[in-house]
């Protein structure tokens, strides 16, 4: 995820969120009062402020530099506040709950009582089954209702949802996977009612096989780098292939990719930032406004 995109994603949920739950080292607490874009910033590039604890005594503040470092994990945004301390942040809604707003379930109940009615139609008898088939698809509900009736609309949606996952979790898209997904989808778009993947069903559950060889290529990288006579020539093939891989990027992958090495080198779980004495403060200002070494 790209900084442009990651900040219009973090300032279009908290502009919609009337509550903010903040996780910080010492507990959890409840922020009920929000405020963006304050119009006397308390330090710079402020871009929200949480206040919290007796008496609203207490505020945390985040900037974009702590929006572009941080990472959306799930529902929970983790970043360092303007102090440079890690926090996570929840964002929640609060809903008016109305008795005249209909159920969902009466889409459900007017379904099946259609199809009990057809069970018993005479003139039916030849589709008694699909109609069994619709009826337990409609008790278990929408999406078995939509494997059902689109199962190639169905694979395609789920395949961009568990992209879209990957990508939070890894902070950028795998764009070898992401168009071919895109040209399935649009593909479904003209599919009709029950018209299934032309790939078998194995392939299909495998989200469409789109998933693309990137185990194997590195598999035979770590082979073909370990093959060398010493850690000078070891080191210069590593160098090379990486340096022809960036020069095959394009502004979005770069972006994607930096993003990705961002996350990793600021995730204390991670040892890369260990294998180089580079400081870590270096190593983000260059790939955050990279110049020529």
């Amino acid at each position: 995820m790209t900084h442009s995109n990651k900040r219009n994603s973090f300032i279009r949920i908290a502009s919609a969120a009337c509550h903010a739950r903040l996780i910080l080292t010492s507990g959890t607490m409840e922020c009920w009062s929000m405020q963006l874009d304050a119009a006397e910033p308390k330090v710079d590039d402020q871009v929200l402020q949480l206040t919290w604890g007796q008496q609203a005594r207490c505020e945390t503040l985040i900037t974009w530099q702590g929006i572009d470092e941080g990472k959306w994990v799930g529902d929970a945004f983790h970043c360092n506040n303007s102090w440079g301390q890690p926090v996570v942040i929840q964002f929640t809604q609060m809903k008016v709950l109305s008795p005249e707003v209909t159920p969902p379930a009466a889409i459900e109940t007017a379904l099946q009582q259609a199809l009990a009615l057809a069970a018993d139609n005479p003139d039916l008898v030849e589709e008694k089954a699909v109609m069994a088939s619709l009826s337990a698809a409609v008790a278990q509900g929408p999406t078995a209702l939509m494997h059902f009736l689109f199962p190639k609309q169905y694979l395609a949606l789920r395949t961009l949802h568990q992209l879209n996952q990957t990508s939070e979790e890894h902070q950028g898209y795998d764009w070898e996977t992401l168009t071919p997904a895109l040209d399935a989808f649009s593909e479904s778009l003209n599919a009709g009612y029950g018209n299934q993947l032309s790939i078998d069903d194995d392939v299909a559950d495998e989200d469409l096989g789109l998933i693309p060889w990137t185990a194997e290529i590195l598999d035979f990288l770590k082979d073909y780098v370990n093959r060398t006579d010493n850690l000078e020539n070891e080191a210069e093939l590593a160098f090379r292939l990486l340096m022809i891989s960036i020069k095959l990027h394009t502004r979005s992958q770069l972006d994607a990719y930096l993003d990705t090495l961002r996350a990793r080198l600021l995730d204390d779980k991670d040892d890369l930032k260990t294998l180089s004495s580079m400081p870590l403060e270096d190593i983000l200002e260059q790939i955050t406004k990279p110049v020529a070494a």
